[in-house]
């Protein structure tokens, strides 16, 4: 009987440890996605308003071609490419301003949704000749603006 209770007793110290550990863990996995969801949520407000303000404060015809949305993503591709530049040494500190510039402030402020949005309606107003020029600049000069950001950053 004695065995048995010591054997109990180091279970329920044993376990008692675990349980510790696993609520420390969680507490501090979940400490950390809030910090990280925070970072997004705050970047991405930012972008988002600016990229209201310049669709609505823009004072650009955009009747055949959406140029607002065009600049908008253009200066987002570059602005991905020099932050990817800058942020590549991995440390805790590039990875909190990744989450902020990258995927918050960028994913706020470019609009590939609105890309989309713009382009159908070109295609249901059969304005072919402003689709393909929409969809090859926005494809083929962000990227070359990625790249640019990456290599002047760098």
């Amino acid at each position: 009987m004695c065995v048995q209770i010591k054997i109990l007793t180091h279970f329920l110290i044993f376990s008692s440890k675990v349980l510790k550990d696993i609520c420390l863990y969680k507490t501090e996995k979940y400490i950390y996605l809030m910090k990280n969801m925070i970072l997004v949520f705050v970047g991405g407000g930012i972008g988002s308003v600016m990229r209201y303000l310049i669709n609505n404060l823009s004072t650009i015809s955009h009747h055949t071609f959406p140029l607002p949305t065009f600049l908008v993503n253009l200066c987002g591709s570059l602005l991905i490419g020099i932050f990817m530049a800058v942020f590549m040494d991995g440390t805790p500190t590039s990875e909190n301003w990744k989450l902020l510039l990258i995927s918050g402030f960028c994913g706020g402020f470019t609009t590939f949704s609105a890309f989309s949005k713009e382009s159908f309606e070109m295609i249901q107003n059969q304005q072919w000749g402003s689709f393909s020029l929409y969809v090859f600049l926005s494809l083929a000069v962000c990227m070359g603006a990625t790249a640019l950001g990456f290599h002047l950053a760098k």
